[in-house]
């Protein structure tokens, strides 16, 4: 796991959050990927099961709005 989505993992847990299975976004616009077609999606949450709460989306009562976007370099 690299060192932001370690930080990720670290800020949920402290404040009882629930990471979203992210989108992936390329740098140009309309350039992207869904998460499965990169990583084991359920090897993932499972790595995470006891540490924090993973969904695979987004609440539908969340604002796109009040989401934070992070950018992570490659």
């Amino acid at each position: 796991m690299d060192v932001i989505a370690h930080d990720a993992v670290v800020v949920a847990r402290y404040f009882g959050a629930t990471l979203v299975v992210p989108d992936i976004r390329g740098s140009k616009p309309g350039d992207e990927r869904n998460f499965e077609e990169i990583y084991d999606v359920e090897k993932f949450i499972l790595s995470l099961d006891g540490v924090v709460r993973v969904a695979k989306e987004r609440p539908g009562k969340l604002s796109s709005r009040n989401l934070a976007a992070v950018k992570v370099p490659i």
